[in-house]
Formats: structure tokens, sequence, C-alpha cells
């Protein structure tokens, strides 16, 4: 795709280390415009901390489960930026002459850099709070019903692969972890419909309601009753 991509070592000029410089910025702590993965932090601390014995607010967690959701979902949407950025000798620039105008600039491979994938920020934000909540069934609920909406918001088949791993997770925490049979098999039902609602292709252009069993016979029973 690149047949002009210089890939023998060399030495940068002057005008690499500049530009270099120029998009490098130190502080004592980290920032929110230059840190997704901190603000999303900010927000996973609330849900934690609701989430302790001394506080134990389920509801704040939820609240915040439902933010994050909300800027995760755009966050799928967008395409990263590439990992690979390239350097255009100062010579190939100043150079304006009609021999260099027809040849192809010589564009050498300067730094690869790290890009977090949706994964990773899921895995530090919802991923958390999961392993604090995973005795708290409202929270667990909440969790599960985010991997369904951040479903509406995938692009590929990778971003459906996490969610599901994420829904598996879900599911195991609150096998292990919830104290009644009752609940479990509540979390598990939901679990499952999650699961087949987001394995289907069309599940973009529907909408997902769980019913538990509970409420199914309870529906039933209704109907039996005004017939």
């Amino acid at each position: 795709a690149t047949p002009h991509l210089s890939v023998i070592p060399r030495a940068p000029d002057g005008l690499f280390w500049q530009r270099l410089a120029g998009c490098l910025r130190l502080e004592q702590r980290l920032a929110h415009s230059n840190d997704i993965a901190y603000s999303l932090g900010q927000m996973t601390e609330i849900a934690v901390r609701a989430l302790s014995p001394g506080i134990n607010d389920p509801k704040t967690a939820v609240n915040c489960v439902q933010s994050l959701t909300s800027c995760l979902s755009i966050m799928m949407r967008r395409q990263p930026p590439s990992p690979y950025h390239f350097h255009i000798p100062q010579s190939d620039t100043n150079d304006s002459s009609e021999k260099t105008i027809k040849q192809k600039r010589l564009a050498i491979l300067a730094l690869v850099t790290h890009i977090p994938k949706i994964s990773d920020f899921i895995n530090v934000s919802l991923g958390e709070i999961r392993r604090y909540a995973a005795a708290d069934l409202m929270v667990l609920k909440a969790l599960c019903q985010a991997m369904v909406n951040l479903n509406y918001a995938r692009v590929n088949s990778a971003q459906q692969q996490t969610l599901l791993h994420e829904l598996h997770l879900i599911q195991r925490a609150g096998e292990e972890n919830l104290n009644y049979q009752e609940l479990v098999d509540d979390l598990v039902a939901m679990c499952e419909q999650a699961k087949q609602f987001i394995l289907d292709n069309d599940a973009q252009h529907k909408h997902f309601i769980y019913v538990s069993d509970f409420e199914a016979d309870i529906r039933q029973a209704l109907q039996t009753q005004s017939s």
C-alpha cells in the first residue's frame, strides 16, 4: 500500500525534533483534555465509591453506568487515529523545482504510538465497576443493559465480541457472588437474552426489553383471568 515508504534507518533532522517537541506536553497530573481514559476514570471512581460498604448507593452507580455508556457509544462510532506518524525531511519540502514536484515525497516512519482499543476503555470503566458490584444485582443488570445499548453503536465484529466477552464476565460475577439462587437465575436469564439480542444481525433495528420469568408468569396469569 505504501511502496515509497522508507524502511532504511535514518537519523532525524532538526526539523523533526522541533515538531516532536511541539507535540509533547509535560504536566504534574493527568488532564481531561488529552486523556480520555482519565475522564472515564473520574466517572468510574464515583461509581466505585458509591458501591463502598460505608455509602452503599447502587442507584448512583447505575447513573454512572448510564453516563459511561453514552460516552462509550460515541467513541465506538469514531474511527481511531492511526498509530503511524510520518516525517517528511526538510530537503523534500523546501525544494520547489518542477522535478521535485513530479516525484513522490519521501515519507519516513518516525513514530509508532500505542492507540487504546474500545475494549480497553470498556475494561477500565464498566469493567472496573463490575468488579466492585459483583454482589449487587441492580448494578449488574445495569451493566448487562449497557452491553445491549453499546451494541446499537458497534461498527464491526470485533466490538461485538468485546461486548459478548464483557457480558460473560457480568454473568459469571453474579453466579459467583449473588447470595440467592433466585437472583442468580434472574441475572443469568437477562444475560442470555442480551447475548441472543447482540448476536442478532438485525439487532440494531430492534428494541431490547428484558422480561423475567416472574413477570412472564404474572402477565400470563392476568391474561388468563381476563379471558
